[in-house]
């Protein structure tokens, strides 16, 4: 399973957080330049995992309007109600001994896959300490232009692929499974050379993605509910986020004018003592209290 490997990946994505906790496993993202982005996180890896907590979920959706929940367990859709989107994944593995497809090494008319942790470290700034733990594999056409990138998390048997994306444009075109192939290809290459287990958590709907994955080899573990709840939080600057259906729009606004749905305690003056209040939040919740 890979469940421990996919809430690490969130952890460390973000330059700065609230410790997680444990039992289950559950934190907030904590950046202090646009807080409208900071959300909690819970995972919910097994049935009893689920059953154990659903008296605490009241408590957990006031944290912070920004959540989300991964369960193993498709009970927690009980929860579609109160949830912005809700989606599904699959868990997926190499399967052992499978005979994979599709060419990996060196460069063709696809291009190159790369190294490039520098380039994501500057590109997605806000999640600039993933490369610290996590690698960046591009790939690159002979022109120069990054057609698909993955990021991969390992621990010492297993490599987990936290994040696929394609160029825009480019997964729907002829070439685009031949881009998917070349990229997770490569990845399933070093997993295999390194004697580590693939692993993988996709949207079931990413056709393009998922078929590439059965092609290789991979099969389905487990599958994966995610439910989410975005709501309206006025950032730093008075800029706020506004949810609109399915899209996100911006607008700006006088904060005098608008209450803001949530806000973190000023940590900034003394870390520890804010550390403290929220390990006390946290603990009188996990322990059925208010």
């Amino acid at each position: 399973m890979s469940d421990d490997l996919l809430s690490h990946h969130h952890l460390i994505s973000y330059p700065s957080f609230i410790p997680l906790s444990n039992n289950p496993t559950w934190y907030t993202t904590q950046l202090p330049k646009d807080r409208s982005k900071n959300r909690t996180y819970l995972f919910l890896p097994t049935p009893t995992s689920v059953s154990s907590f659903k008296h605490r979920i009241p408590k957990f959706l006031a944290i912070n309007p920004n959540w989300s929940i991964y369960s193993f367990d498709k009970s927690i859709l009980e929860l579609y109600t109160k949830a912005t989107r809700t989606s599904q994944l699959y868990e997926m593995r190499m399967c052992g001994g499978s005979q994979r497809r599709g060419h990996t090494g060196g460069e063709n008319s696809i291009g190159r896959v790369v190294e490039d942790g520098e380039w994501f470290r500057e590109t997605y700034k806000d999640e600039a300490t993933l490369v610290d733990e996590e690698d960046v594999l591009s790939v690159v056409d002979p022109s120069g232009v990054r057609l698909a990138f993955t990021t991969c998390l390992g621990d010492s048997g297993r490599l987990l692929v936290t994040k696929v994306e394609v160029a825009e444009g480019v997964k729907q075109s002829v070439r685009g499974v031949e881009v998917v192939r070349k990229l997770l290809g490569t990845v399933a290459d070093i997993a295999e050379r390194g004697g580590l287990r693939a692993w993988i958590n996709i949207p079931v709907e990413d056709a393009v993605i998922v078929g590439v994955l059965f092609e290789m080899g991979f099969v389905v573990n487990r599958t994966l509910w995610l439910v989410e709840g975005d709501a309206e939080v006025v950032d730093e600057s008075g800029i706020s986020d506004i949810v609109v259906g399915s899209g996100r729009v911006k607008s700006v606004m006088e904060k005098k004018n608008k209450a803001e749905v949530w806000k973190l305690p000023d940590w900034e003056g003394g870390m520890s003592g804010w550390r403290e209040q929220w390990s006390a939040a946290l603990d009188r919740i996990m322990a059925g209290g208010a």
